[in-house]
This record gives structure tokens, sequence and C-alpha cells, in this order.
């Protein structure tokens, strides 16, 4: 009776353990949706949503360390002038909502995201170079939905109506929202392409510190001491020289 019984708990706690390895993976292993009416409806309503035709290829679901859902291959386009496409998309809600049955981004990540636009964007004289275009599209990220939002290493690029364009390469962005204030940055990473071309102006002219301006803290300088415009000409002159 005593073996039957030691039989019986060994069997119970080996399925105890399957049950705890099951769920385990359960929440940690992320989930693909394979649903074709899953995929139908998710379409049909950010079209609906965005005024577009939008389109993917996968959809993720992962548990672990918090709910998020994570889209794959995204394809975007609205009238002739806005292409998007992003290689995932990861959405994870705010869970006191979630908690209360309401489902309400809470942050949205955006990897590798190409967007293409077509349309006034260059203000008059401003020329092409990124301090040029960066506040109107700092102003277009302000537009997204209540959330925080995340652009990494994203493309741009962007004609103007003037036939002017300008491509941004390796995009950061970033939105965040804080109660009713929002703050939206935008920046390039060209640190690695700049530094050689600082470092050769200031041997030409003998410089002993070149100062970045974001960075330094700086609350005023005399703009005759200024080389961002003889530096985005090195930089702009770099990238039309054969080869490059």
């Amino acid at each position: 009776m005593s073996g039957r019984s030691t039989t019986r708990y060994v069997l119970l706690g080996a399925l105890g353990l399957l049950a705890a390895v099951f769920l385990t993976l359960l929440v940690l292993t992320p989930i693909e949706i394979r649903s074709e009416a899953v995929r139908t409806f998710i379409e049909t309503k950010l079209a609906d949503a965005l005024g577009g035709r939008f389109s993917y290829e996968r959809l993720r679901v992962s548990l672990f360390p918090r709910p998020c859902a994570s889209i794959l291959g995204i394809a975007f386009a609205k009238d002739p002038n806005l292409a998007v496409t992003v290689a995932e998309v990861t959405v994870c809600p705010q869970l006191l909502p979630l908690l209360q049955g309401e489902l309400r981004p809470g942050r949205i990540r955006a990897h590798a995201p190409d967007i293409r636009f077509s349309g006034p964007l260059l203000p008059a004289g401003g020329g092409t170079s990124e301090e040029a275009i960066a506040p109107r599209v700092t102003q277009a990220l302000s537009l997204l939905p209540e959330t925080d939002v995340d652009i990494i290493d994203g493309r741009m690029t962007l004609t103007d109506t003037s036939g002017q364009m300008v491509t941004l390469q390796g995009v950061q962005a970033d939105v965040r929202r804080h109660g009713q204030e929002l703050t939206a940055r935008l920046f390039k990473k060209v640190q690695d392409e700049l530094i050689p071309l600082v470092e050769q102006m200031g041997k030409e002219r003998g410089h002993e510190i070149i100062f970045d301006l974001q960075k330094s803290g700086a609350a005023w300088f005399n703009p005759a001491i200024d080389l961002t415009p003889e530096l985005i000409k090195r930089f702009d002159a770099s990238k039309a020289a054969p080869g490059k």
C-alpha cells in the first residue's frame, strides 16, 4: 500500500513539475499568432485609424517581463506622399488600464523603420542640413499617439516640394510624455564620420579644443567662432566625393 502511495506521489510530483515547466515556457516564450482572422482585424483597424494601406508579415505576443506585442514586416502607405516600412514594432500596453480591461499603449518601439516622405518640409533658404529639417520632423513626432515612442536605427528620405532631397541614416528619435508635457528629440549617429573632420579642422586651425555646443552647457557664444557651417560643408563634400 505504501508503495502504491509513493508511486502516486511521484507521478503527481512529476505532473506538477511538467505543468510548472509548461507554464514557465508559456510565460517566457513569445507566442506567434498565425490566425488569418486576427491578421485581417488588425490590418483593417490600423488602416482605418491611420488613413492608409497597412499590412504586416508576423505577429508575436510575449508576457514576460511585461505583456507586449511585436509586429514584424510592417508596410504602410498613405497617398503618394508617404511610405513606411518597419522591420519590427513592439507595443507594450499600460498595465493599470490593461487590468481594468482597457488597452492603452504605454510604449511603442520601432526597429529599423524606413520612412519616405514628399511634401512641404524645408523652410525657405534653410538648406538641406539636418539642422534645417530636424525641427519639422520633431514636430511630426509630436503628433504620434499619447505614449512614449522610440525609433531605433531608422532611415528617412525626405523630398521637399522644391525638389530638394535629404536622406538621414542611423536615425534615433524619442517622444516622451510627462502628464500634459511632451518632449521630442531627433538625432543621428554620425559621430564616427564627423570626428575625423573635427580633428582635421582643429589641426589646420591650431585649436587646442573644440566643443560640441549642444553638450557643452554654454549659455552664449560668439557666432564668429562657430565651426558648424564649415563642418557641414566638409561633411557634405565628403559624401559627394567619388568613392564615398
